[in-house]
């Protein structure tokens, strides 16, 4: 869990984990594009988004009472059928009764525990204080500065990246972590209040019927055109 929770705010771009400085880098370098405020107000809106789905997640993996259901295994339901057993246990009876959470072997809780070093600790190297990554990509070298910090442009934009991460986390607790989830069926709470917009989301925007409206079918066509003037027109010339 403290794992999972360690990448969870690093990509809700908790203060001070690592995803922290890296969006609040990407929206300060939005606000200032002169072009348009489209990217900024999408990196925001983006940023929120996952805040409040990340928080959902959590709630639903971790929080709550167990919602699966744990089915008697072939193993169990021969041993009531016939006691004695004359044969040695099979390959899936010997994994058959490792249905229940649990925790993950050394081989991958040590480098989820890496990984989640990283994710508090990394960002550091890229900061306003001591942007070194920032540097090491630019060459422009930038000398360590805890005034860099404390900058109008760069504070105010640090705390709406922390409100934002704020509405998110809270938006999601107040739905999903209040009152965990009691079993597999049980309505999603943002159905019961948004119906449509839960359609949305759950369509994923309906970004794969559009593609498929418009770019695969683009291609399909395209296709079938190239086959025809091979067929019917350089292969006749």
């Amino acid at each position: 869990f403290w794992t999972y929770a360690a990448g969870m705010l690093a990509l809700a771009g908790f203060p001070l984990f690592a995803g922290f400085w890296s969006k609040d880098d990407i929206l300060h370098s939005a606000a200032h594009w002169p072009v348009t405020t489209g990217p900024f107000l999408l990196g925001v809106f983006g940023a929120l988004l996952t805040a409040f789905y990340m928080t959902r997640q959590v709630c639903y993996v971790f929080l709550g009472t167990p919602r699966s259901r744990v089915r008697e295994s072939a193993a169990d339901l021969r041993s009531k059928s016939a006691p004695a057993r004359s044969h040695p246990p099979s390959h899936d009876d010997r994994h058959s009764h490792n249905t229940q959470p649990h925790e993950s072997p050394a081989v991958m809780t040590a480098p989820l525990v890496v990984l989640a070093a990283f994710a508090v600790l990394l960002g550091f190297v890229g900061t306003p204080v001591c942007p070194w990554f920032q540097g090491f990509l630019t060459g422009h070298h930038e000398p360590a500065a805890l005034g860099n910090l404390f900058r109008w442009e760069t504070f105010s934009m640090m705390l709406l990246s922390s409100a934002i991460v704020a509405i998110g986390l809270g938006a999601g607790w107040w739905l999903y972590g209040r009152q965990p989830a009691r079993s597999a069926e049980e309505t999603d709470p943002l159905e019961k209040a948004r119906p449509s917009l839960f359609a949305v989301l759950r369509g994923k925007f309906f970004i794969d019927e559009l593609y498929e409206a418009t770019v695969i079918r683009l291609n399909s066509w395209s296709a079938w055109l190239c086959d025809w003037l091979d067929r019917y027109l350089w292969h006749g010339a």
